[in-house]
């Protein structure tokens, strides 16, 4: 049985909106949230090291342990701040941050998830 570690990306940076954000797991690149998405990755149980990457800057690296049947669950947001430009020449390697997700952000990812539509039998619309 594997593990899984899910990244959250946060929706609520402006100027880093419609850039592509690449989750890698063990210097693999596995996926590519959105602003506000959240995908999950399964994984062998054991350590593994988590980096998001933006452009040619990226975030803090996160080692993670996992066992089998775990759930990891990451969140990943800019730093955006006055000092944005000064990030991407100094703190390349912090420009955005992961870290383990907190129940409020947890919350407020899930009060934010869109309804699934309910079927309907497009026969009972015609009469």
């Amino acid at each position: 049985m594997s593990a899984t570690i899910a990244v959250y990306r946060s929706p609520d940076i402006g100027m880093d909106r419609n850039r592509r954000y690449k989750v890698l797991i063990d210097g693999q690149e596995v996926g590519t949230p959105w602003p506000g998405q959240r995908l999950s990755f399964d994984v062998p149980s054991g350590e593994h090291r988590v980096v998001v990457k933006i452009d040619f800057m990226r975030s803090n690296e996160l080692v993670v342990d996992t066992q089998a049947g775990d759930l990891v669950e990451l969140a990943c947001r800019g730093r955006g701040s006055a000092f944005a430009f000064l990030n991407t020449i100094f703190r390349r390697n912090a420009y955005l941050d992961l870290r383990v997700m907190t129940e409020s952000e947890r919350a407020t990812w899930e009060s934010a998830r869109p309804e699934v539509p309910k079927p309907r039998n497009l026969g009972e619309d015609l009469d």
